[in-house]
């Protein structure tokens, strides 16, 4: 995350793609659930700031 954090959103399907770019990651299951842990924190960041 640290590395791409500029491309992150709080929108899941948004971040689902650029996993998909960004990673190698075989599973579709544990595609969405990486990106789904990064939504859920971008949307914290968003609502604790």
């Amino acid at each position: 995350m640290r590395a791409h954090t500029g491309r992150f959103s709080g929108d899941f399907e948004e971040n689902k793609q650029v996993v998909a770019e960004v990673a190698v990651i075989e599973s579709k299951c544990v595609r969405n659930r990486v990106a789904g842990y990064i939504t859920r924190k971008q949307n914290t960041k968003k609502t604790s700031a």
